[in-house]
């Protein structure tokens, strides 16, 4: 199940090119979104940039060989890589990940509340309907985690 543009009124997603060849990625939020998510939204976009970055010099063989360099300066090629590839497993495992985890977690417990049976909740994860029911319940005898509290607002974001 995937949507797509136009599917959802007020929010959107959407490319702009740029006159140096390159690409805005545009996220649209409504105004209450906006004002409930605050700067997490921008927290969130600004991470994700980093990482489609990092995805991009995976993508084009940039890390495959190792660049050596005598010199730490900063603005040499192999500092440059060794600090792109730290930024963004730094970003991916302490900060979009454990938030994305958040999210589902939050959405899979008030899909839960909802009725949703483990059957459907299987098919939109994509996973045995025995899978979707361990993971509940091992979701369900946990307490909700500072990224989950955070989904629903209830924590400021954990660093």
């Amino acid at each position: 199940m995937r949507h797509h543009e136009g599917e959802h009124p007020d929010g959107f997603a959407g490319r702009r090119r740029r006159r140096d060849g390159g690409e805005d990625l545009v996220i649209g939020l409504p105004p209450a979104a906006a004002a409930v998510l605050g700067d997490d939204a921008a927290d969130l976009a600004r991470d994700l940039a980093e990482v489609l970055l990092a995805l991009s010099e995976i993508r084009t063989g940039a890390w495959d060989e190792r660049q050596e360099s005598p010199h730490e300066d900063a603005g040499l090629p192999a500092s440059r890589q060794r600090h792109h590839m730290t930024i963004a497993l730094y970003l991916l495992d302490r900060q979009l990940l454990p938030r994305l985890q958040g999210i589902r977690t939050a959405t899979l417990r008030l899909l839960r509340q909802h009725g949703y049976s483990h059957g459907e909740i299987a098919e939109l994860m994509g996973v045995p309907r025995q899978t979707a029911v361990s993971r509940w319940r091992a979701l369900e005898a946990a307490e909700p985690d500072e990224w989950e509290r955070w989904a629903r607002g209830q924590n400021p974001s954990p660093e």
